[in-house]
């Protein structure tokens, strides 16, 4: 990724994809460094290559619409069950009802 010339240090690595790698190491695309860390590619004749555009950022996505949170009073931490059996029916029918299974 550097010229053979350069010394390895965290200061002038730089990530290349396969292709470009081989490509530098064969010293048919050489890289030079400057000492305030910018990259300078250059062709096999010496041309500098010049620097691509940054891709465009893309857009955030929307926020999930989320539903409206349900009342809040006095009541809603007294708990109404009476220590009687789960009813597993009707548990999973209301389960199935406000969160119904994706279409595959």
């Amino acid at each position: 990724m550097i010229p053979v010339y350069q010394e390895v240090s965290v200061a002038n690595l730089t990530t290349l994809c396969r292709w470009h790698h081989r490509e530098h190491h064969e010293g048919t695309y050489t890289i030079t460094t400057t000492r305030d860390g910018t990259l300078t590619f250059r062709k096999p004749d010496g041309t500098p290559i010049p620097h691509a555009p940054q891709p465009p950022t893309p857009a955030p996505a929307p926020a999930p619409a989320t539903p409206p949170a349900p009342p809040i009073d006095p009541t809603a931490i007294t708990p109404t069950w009476k220590g009687d059996r789960l009813n597993l029916g009707y548990t999973i029918a209301g389960l199935l009802h406000h969160h119904p299974p994706k279409a595959a």
